[in-house]
């Protein structure tokens, strides 16, 4: 064999066995399927569902061994970006909905946030909070309550965030407030706990309901008043609009649910725990 045929042969074998290696981590790949955007709620270790293709999926369309010891990145409750974690599958406790995740290194114990799949950035424009004794921002609230025949001229502001969700260049602004004047299990007429949303529609700007409970009467025993807070805003697509993750609290449970500014209605995601 002259030393060309053996170069060409060499060659044809190297090919081969390249060829050989490439199938077998295309079937080591097909064997082990990955789900990015999933999203997981750091603290409690819920796992809210993937962002996948343009689709929201629930937990029970996301295989658990895809997220097995895959790598999450770890966005704080400002949308600092944190360091990459490593997730395995822990038990639930009876209490919650969904499937539960946690570090595999243990300690020490995640911060509260949110674990993301994603291979973009997750917090393109931060959050700015403001004064909660803002006369303006009050007003818009006593204004809105009074559009659903509740009175309240100087209500008490729990949160207030200035952010461009939808990254137009103009900012959008969320408020938290709530008058609970009775026991965890009453309300007395004119209670209310409400996120308002206010935001620019075509020229103007305009307050809607994010979430909002309502108490024109009294309510003994039967009535649990729930309080709402955002717990982070964060781009879970990738489509460059952040989503809002609220927090949902009462007596007896604790929720959190993702919500988008293109159908403020629907909650895209959440988990409970609680009865």
């Amino acid at each position: 064999m002259s030393a060309a045929d053996a170069r060409h042969r060499r060659r044809l074998i190297l090919g081969t066995l390249a060829l050989i290696g490439a199938t077998a981590c295309s079937s080591r790949a097909s064997q082990q399927p990955w789900t990015p955007g999933a999203i997981i709620d750091a603290a409690t270790g819920q796992l809210y569902g993937a962002a996948r293709q343009g689709r929201w999926v629930a937990p029970a369309g996301i295989d658990p061994q895809a997220l097995q010891g895959r790598e999450f990145i770890h966005y704080d409750r400002e949308g600092v970006r944190g360091a990459t974690t490593r997730l395995r599958s822990q038990p639930t406790a009876e209490t919650c909905s969904n499937p539960t995740y946690r570090p595999v290194a243990a300690s020490p114990g995640p911060a509260p946030g949110t674990y993301l799949a994603a291979d973009w950035d997750a917090a393109p424009r931060a959050a700015t909070r403001l004064g909660l004794d803002n006369a303006t921002y009050r007003a818009v609230v006593s204004d809105w309550l009074a559009t659903r025949d509740l009175t309240d001229p100087a209500p008490q502001l729990a949160q207030a965030l200035r952010v461009d969700l939808d990254g137009d260049g103009r900012d959008e602004v969320i408020l938290a407030a709530e008058r609970q004047r009775g026991s965890i299990t009453s309300t007395r007429a004119g209670d209310y706990s409400v996120l308002l949303l206010r935001l620019w529609e075509q020229d103007r700007v305009v307050t809607r309901p994010l979430l909002a409970d309502l108490y024109p009467h009294d309510c003994t025993a039967e009535c649990a008043p729930r309080r709402y807070r955002v717990f982070s805003t964060l781009d879970l697509n990738g489509d460059g609009h952040l989503e809002v993750i609220v927090t949902i609290q009462d007596y007896e449970a604790l929720s959190q649910a993702i919500y988008s500014l293109d159908d403020l209605g629907q909650v895209r995601l959440s988990w409970n725990c609680g009865p």
